[in-house]
């Protein structure tokens, strides 16, 4: 499938920068299931996280990072600024990114989200702790 999807995925990468929210949320909950290594996807799904005036779409660009896994390591930053700074929802996917990809800002995010005011990214950093392989 992923092959298959190759050509078409300028197009779909585009469709992040629609002017409708609803299309950027159907275009990441689609994109990380056809992505492959994430290259040019992981670039757009960062500016989504960063740039977006959605809470939601910030949110959900964070979560199309974490099924990218360690192939979104370039987006640690942007994920490390979220967890600090974000609305709780968006922190709370962005904590859960950072778990699932493990990029070098991994601890700096770990520490800050177990002092989060949110109980969600609290839980996930303390269950990001144990599971973090170099730290």
């Amino acid at each position: 499938l992923k092959a298959k999807a190759e050509p078409a995925m300028p197009g779909l990468v585009a469709l992040l920068d629609d002017a409708n929210d609803g299309v950027k949320l159907q275009a990441l909950r689609v994109l990380p299931k056809l992505a492959g290594d994430g290259g040019d996807v992981v670039e757009a799904f960062t500016r989504r996280l960063s740039e977006d005036d959605s809470h939601e779409v910030q949110a959900e660009a964070a979560r199309a990072l974490g099924q990218l896994g360690p192939a979104a390591v370039a987006a640690g930053p942007a994920l490390l600024r979220a967890v600090q700074t974000a609305a709780a929802g968006v922190r709370v996917e962005a904590m859960r990114a950072v778990v699932m990809i493990q990029p070098p800002e991994t601890a700096d995010a770990l520490s800050a989200g177990l002092h989060d005011a949110e109980a969600g990214v609290r839980k996930l950093a303390s269950a990001g702790w144990r599971k973090a392989e170099t730290i």
